[in-house]
């Protein structure tokens, strides 16, 4: 009875962190506002596909992260919240409250990521008997205000926090057990975890070299380490082989281009861009960048220290593994650099404190004489609390950013939208990548990315969406949910249009196709409704005499 209660106390112990972390970061997603006016990439693309896995159909198309436990973390999200709370049928219900969606799709993945820190923390526990340990590895969620921002959108870099946390806590097992041999359940154990990872994003893949260079295996223990995680990752990520041909072709693109996304110039690498972006990924965090320089230090010197205990020759081995795979995923973040591509290996940041404490205490003493309710763990605990303090004033800044820009936009897209008074007209929009006031070209981007499952939405978005159409840039056509027409199919069906345009560039070509259309059959009256001087965002009305 008493053991009950102590596991329980231990259990409530172990969730004030995750607790926290729920509330801070759904604060932070509510502080962003409608997506659909300033995200949709990737979040309504991971959306329309998760909506699609929803349906009970895994046969999905989207390729480009993959991040598939994100898309069957939207789906199952999507049915509990259809089930618990719609009144309209499953598509009709999501096309009516998307943003409803992917409040929900946030929620779960933010709640399976404080489940798996809870998790964590038990065991961290369990293996180390320390509470300092389990809960400064905790504040790990915090120790960089980059990782509580990502887990505020539904992006597959949040989801990636949840392979990170489950590694660390069995590489913490293994350091911390005593056993000679590498216990069977390791080799499977270890892919599992990092094919999830993999399957969230591919920048994950280097990962699959960590339990290579942890584990000391032989010859047919790695074989299988091998064959584990190909078979693991193969699962997790199944729509790279299921769509093979596309997939081949994109990621071949993207290596051998030297922009972003398969753009650029045909070649591997562009040099000059290098020296910036190794500057911009040190600004991002110089303190991890110390750490794990300073745990390369360590590891060097360990290797020459002649009789390292086997609990030093542990902590070497995992400092050595985090070093490697970081490296190289460093590496490819700087070949096709952005931010949030590293954020998600920040959360590392206190378990290479921990690494370079133990690794401290083996250079010292030589020799294993470790307590651990004694001075690793309180350390590791007040260097956790320290970055939390510093780290903490920059969440607070993130969040005043986005009610700040939330607003701004809010407000210009409110004046835009209260400009469009002739309800018979058509619509034709040439907004940024990012969305804009129109909730159609959310749903218009998120379906584009379906593929071959656009079918299932493409009644049901042309009947609630009739006159609206967007300009794709790449074709001569607009797009009208998966049909491409000219002004002629526009102004058959009305004689007046809105242009939301934000680009002068593709301004200027739809200007031209309206004028080969319209020269010697029709007048021409526009007016420029809204013009944002801030930037080039207008909307302009064109009615045919």
């Amino acid at each position: 009875m008493f053991n009950k209660l102590l596991l329980s106390k231990q259990f409530l112990l172990f969730c004030i962190v995750p607790v926290l972390f729920v509330t801070v970061v759904y604060l932070l997603h509510l502080s962003i506002g409608n997506f659909h006016q300033l995200s949709i990439d990737p979040e309504y693309a991971l959306l329309y596909n998760g909506i699609v896995v929803g349906t009970g159909t895994f046969a999905i198309n989207f390729i480009d992260h993959p991040a598939t436990p994100l898309i069957f973390i939207i789906g199952f999200a999507a049915r509990a919240y259809h089930l618990l709370f719609a009144e309209l049928p499953y598509l009709h219900d999501f096309l009516n409250n998307p943003e409803t969606y992917i409040k929900a799709a946030n929620f779960l993945n933010v709640l399976l990521i404080a489940f798996t820190l809870s998790f964590s923390a038990i065991k961290i526990h369990k293996y180390s008997k320390s509470v300092l340990l389990a809960i400064g590895f905790q504040l790990a969620l915090f120790a960089n205000h980059t990782t509580v921002g990502i887990s505020s959108r539904l992006i597959p870099e949040a989801s990636m926090i949840i392979p990170l946390a489950l590694i660390v806590t069995l590489t913490i097992k293994y350091i911390y057990s005593s056993e000679e041999n590498v216990p069977k359940k390791y080799l499977w154990q270890f892919p599992l975890i990092i094919a999830f990872g993999v399957g969230c994003k591919l920048s994950f893949a280097p990962m699959l070299l960590f339990p290579f260079i942890l584990l000391k295996t032989n010859l047919r223990e790695k074989l299988r380490l091998a064959l584990y995680s190909f078979l693991f990752c193969a699962i997790f990520a199944y729509p790279i082989l299921t769509n093979f041909k596309t997939s081949f072709q994109w990621f071949t693109s993207i290596v051998s281009h030297s922009g972003m996304h398969g753009s650029g110039e045909s070649a591997f690498i562009n040099w000059e861009v290098i020296p910036l972006n190794c500057k911009l990924l040190f600004q991002l965090d110089p303190v991890f960048w110390g750490l794990l320089f300073f745990n390369i230090i360590l590891v060097t010197i360990n290797f020459f220290i002649p009789s390292l205990s086997a609990f030093g020759k542990r902590v070497r081995r995992a400092q050595t593994s985090i070093i490697i795979t970081t490296l190289i995923i460093s590496a490819l973040t700087i070949k096709h650099f952005a931010y949030h591509y590293f954020m998600p290996f920040l959360f590392l940041k206190v378990f290479l404190v921990l690494l370079a404490a133990f690794s401290i205490k083996e250079i010292i003493t030589n020799k294993l004489n470790y307590n651990p309710k004694k001075t690793i763990p309180s350390l590791t605990f007040t260097i956790a609390l320290i970055f939390v303090f510093f780290e903490g004033s920059l969440i607070h800044q993130n969040y005043n950013q986005n009610v700040n820009r939330r607003a701004t936009l809010e407000q210009s897209h409110r004046e835009i939208k209260n400009k469009i008074t002739d309800r018979n007209a058509a619509i034709l929009v040439d907004a940024p990548y990012w969305g804009g006031p129109f909730e159609a070209y959310a749903h218009a981007f998120g379906f584009m990315k379906t593929h071959k499952r656009k079918t299932y939405y493409k009644t049901a978005l042309k009947e609630k969406y009739d006159n609206f159409y967007w300009f794709i840039g790449w074709d001569d056509n607009f797009n009208h949910w998966d049909n491409f027409v000219g002004f002629s199919h526009i102004f058959n069906k009305t004689n007046s249009l809105y242009i939301y345009s934000y680009h002068p560039e593709n301004y200027k070509l739809i200007k031209e196709k309206l004028n080969q259309f319209t020269s010697n059959n029709y007048e021409v009256n526009s007016k420029i409704l809204y013009q944002n001087n801030d930037s080039t965002e207008k909307l302009i009305y064109i009615q045919l005499e």
